[in-house]
């Protein structure tokens, strides 16, 4: 009698449940192959995406320094084709008076003429008291022996109502002397120097209520009065005497 294979069967229950342990093993290894994946792609992600080097290498903003923040300033480029502003000079063509006798030059308004004479009194000053006792050849006037008076002004007017005067007095030492022979002018006077000497400015009203202006000054024995003379007297004139006592110098 044959003998038959020797075998073990198993009962269906338990080929079940091996089978589900098998498929159990399974899905834990594709878990973690899964897993492992999911970590690479992550970790490649982490470092070529976009996160590593954000966090790794920050980017700061420069501190902003003083050449980044001040305006620099423009050059200025001058305009060679626009000629530069020249302010005319009001007395370029006035006339210049010379006196080599009392040894003084003064400008005076073009258009303008002068005209010398002499007087015997001005005022309370007596020039024939003050030559009393000199010889002839001393008197400030050969011949005459007065003051010496300089009219200016048109030629229409030059004669009687001259704009301007100057008159040079003889025999004056000091000049708070020589102003006495202007006190009855009044007006305000001041203290100012012409060229390098002392004088004095006296703003003043003529009885017209006309304002006029006078220079005093001494020099070499000499008083002289620049000033308006009060016959014609206007703002105008004032200015006028103002801007020739600017010009006038002494020549010796």
């Amino acid at each position: 009698m044959d003998q038959e294979p020797d075998f073990q069967s198993y009962p269906p229950q338990e080929r079940s449940l091996q089978s589900r342990q098998s498929d159990k093993k399974l899905w834990v290894y594709v878990l973690i192959i899964l897993i492992i994946l999911g970590g690479a792609f992550g970790f490649w992600w982490w470092q070529g995406g976009g996160l590593v080097t954000p966090l790794l290498s920050p980017t700061v903003s420069p501190t902003p320094t003083a050449t980044s923040i001040l305006t620099p300033t423009p050059t200025l480029t001058p305009d060679l084709t626009r000629s530069p502003q020249v302010t005319p000079d009001p007395i370029a063509n006035w006339k210049t008076y010379r006196n080599e006798k009392y040894g003084f030059e003064v400008k005076y308004p073009e258009g303008w003429v002068t005209k010398e004479d002499y007087s015997e009194m001005f005022s309370g000053f007596d020039v024939k008291s003050s030559n009393a006792g000199l010889k002839k050849e001393e008197k400030i006037d050969s011949g005459i022996g007065g003051l010496f008076n300089l009219s200016f002004g048109r030629a229409d007017e030059v004669d009687n109502r001259p704009p301007v005067i100057l008159m040079v007095f003889p025999n004056q030492k000091n000049l708070e002397e020589f102003m006495k022979n202007f006190d009855f002018l009044h007006g305000d006077v001041r203290d100012i120097y012409i060229g390098d000497f002392p004088a004095k400015k006296r703003n003043f009203l003529t009885g017209s209520s006309i304002q006029g202006i006078s220079f005093e000054f001494v020099r070499g024995g000499y008083g002289y009065g620049l000033g308006t003379s009060g016959l014609s007297g206007t703002g105008r004139n004032v200015r006028i005497v103002q801007q020739m006592v600017s010009t006038f110098k002494f020549t010796k």
